[in-house]
């Protein structure tokens, strides 16, 4: 017999050899699952507020607010998940948003990446418009 062949044997036989041998184990491990309830649900709101694409929220004592990115604003709500106020809207005036991407609040202000326009709306934490950041270059 050549000796390629009997090389290409010898490795056909080890590697069935490594498939089989592991598989053939009679004993399988016992998985572990971690149950995970949620804490609060929002089955509905009742004031008609429609939650399009949201590519950033944060969650804080007072509540959460959400970036809604095809909505053009952020949704600020209570921890109880109503509606406490809107800030901004589409647009591309002051105060105004095309596709809010990201949010930080900080020094309570909110601070949002307004993809749409090129810059960074800042609102104070009753929601009113302060100032914008023009920004340069792709936004992304």
């Amino acid at each position: 017999m050549n000796i390629r062949i009997k090389k290409e044997i010898t490795l056909v036989i080890m590697l069935f050899s490594c498939i089989l041998v592991p598989s053939c184990q009679r004993e399988q491990k016992e998985t572990n699952f971690i149950a995970i309830t949620p804490e609060k649900a929002i089955e509905s709101w009742e004031d008609s507020i429609y939650l399009r694409v949201s590519y950033s929220l944060q969650a804080s004592d007072s509540g959460l607010t959400i970036a809604d990115y095809t909505g053009h604003r952020l949704l600020k709500l209570t921890n109880e998940f109503e509606l406490d106020k809107i800030i901004g809207k589409n647009g591309r005036g002051p105060g105004e948003m095309i596709n809010p991407a990201s949010f930080v609040f900080q020094n309570s202000k909110y601070y949002v990446l307004d993809r749409g326009n090129k810059r960074i709306n800042i609102y104070r934490n009753d929601g009113s418009y302060e100032k914008m950041i023009k920004l340069t270059g792709e936004v992304n």
